[in-house]
């Protein structure tokens, strides 16, 4: 089985989360107005710093035999602890002013050692509605009441990576996008949509099949993993379309 195989057998909608929202088709036609991009910008950056602590929560959880764990999540805490520093770089030549967080902890450890109360609290504030909805599905509801297998939450990080991908990889490709937009957000939208990340969410896709082939020594949890993920392609779209609140003329084509 391969991870499409799996979208398929969980008849998951990506491209509702990905490729029809009015934030992919705008961007990538080289419409979405500044504004509305930066809007994008400020939340995404919340919600960067708020998928930082899942990670570290999920490399606390997940087995120190996964060899997974070392070689791509482990190292994944470090690259979004960067991509905090890129979304700061951007925003700055952009002329916008980012909300005043707390960086994540230099090691996952330590982070991993904050409640979700603690992250949350300087947050949500912040947000808009769909990213503050998400960042609590995120914490409060997936670490916390849920309190979801650590193979659900390698599945949530999967996913949320894939669409990602796929949305950048769409604006970057666009014809439009390449004629239009300017070299700094060209630069933005290639930080995701280059080769070294997708072959890591190729690389979440297979480790999110192995575990559930081994699902009853992992203690993968089918149901609970297909909840989560369609759950979060909700999320991902309500994320997505605050950045186009306000627009009109937005309906799925």
């Amino acid at each position: 089985m391969t991870p499409d195989d799996l979208i398929s057998l969980w008849d998951l909608n990506i491209p509702h989360a990905t490729t029809s929202v009015p934030f992919a088709r705008l961007l990538s036609g080289n419409q979405l107005p500044g504004e509305n991009f930066n809007r994008w910008l400020s939340n995404d950056f919340l919600y960067v710093r708020c998928e930082a602590f899942f990670i570290a929560r999920l490399i606390s959880s997940a087995p120190d035999s996964l060899s997974f764990k070392r070689t791509h999540l482990i190292p994944a805490y470090d690259v979004l602890k960067r991509e905090l520093e890129v979304f700061r770089q951007k925003a700055l030549v952009r002329n916008v002013a980012l909300p005043k967080i707390s960086s994540p902890h230099s090691d996952h450890i330590s982070e991993s050692g904050k409640t979700s109360s603690e992250v949350l609290s300087e947050l949500v504030d912040h947000a808009a509605k769909g990213c503050a909805e998400y960042m609590k599905f995120m914490t409060e509801t997936l670490l916390d009441e849920k309190n979801v297998h650590w193979s659900t939450l390698l599945v949530v990080v999967w996913l949320l990576e894939r669409v990602y991908l796929d949305v950048m990889v769409h604006v970057r490709d666009s014809p439009a996008f390449d004629r239009g937009a300017d070299q700094v957000l060209k630069d933005f939208v290639r930080w995701w949509a280059n080769d070294e990340f997708a072959a890591y969410v190729e690389a979440l896709g297979r480790a999110v099949v192995e575990v559930r082939k081994d699902g009853e020594r992992s203690g993968f949890g089918e149901e609970e993993a297909r909840w989560a993920a369609r759950e979060v392609l909700t999320l991902e779209r309500g994320f997505w379309d605050t950045a186009t609140e306000g627009l009109e003329d937005l309906g799925d084509p």
